[in-house]
């Protein structure tokens, strides 16, 4: 979690400032294309004893291994995750996000669920310097100017 917390929280934040409500799982590694090759799958499999998804080909990974090195359970992660998305982006963004442990195939994953209609005029930004933005299923970083701009139209949207 603590090598990926900044993606999580530019994830949410772009979640957030999209609308449409979602879920980030901590534990699956997404199937990017650099993942999808047999032989790398299958290095990925036995090296860190994952397990691949049926449907988009996700590696199961869980969380299991993180939180024991640290000797927490899966609800200090969340108490983490939680606090880090408040730093990160603010207080008031946490109210819009579910965050809970689930098991999956016997292993342990962290579902993030964030709410529809999160959307606010100033937007969702990451350290008041980042405004992440999500653009099909990629993540794009708008700053300054643009950030503005962006924020500008989307407003006209939900007026």
């Amino acid at each position: 979690w603590w090598t990926q917390s900044a993606e999580v929280s530019r994830a949410v934040a772009s979640m957030l400032n999209a609308n449409r409500g979602g879920k980030l799982y901590i534990g699956v590694l997404e199937n990017k294309k650099k993942y999808r090759s047999k032989g790398y799958k299958d290095a990925l499999k036995e090296r860190m004893n994952c397990e691949e998804l049926k449907g988009g080909g996700n590696l199961l990974l869980g969380v299991e291994s993180e939180i024991k090195a640290r000797g927490w359970d899966s609800d200090t992660l969340i108490q983490n995750i939680n606090n880090q998305l408040k730093e990160d982006i603010h207080d008031s963004a946490i109210k819009h996000c579910i965050i809970k442990s689930r098991l999956v195939k016997n292993k342990e994953i962290i579902e993030i669920n964030i709410s529809e209609n999160s959307f606010i005029r100033s937007g969702w930004w990451i350290n008041d310097a980042e405004l992440p933005v999500r653009e099909n299923n990629q993540i794009n970083t708008l700053r300054g100017g643009t950030a503005n701009r962006w924020l500008e139209e989307q407003a006209k949207g939900f007026l």
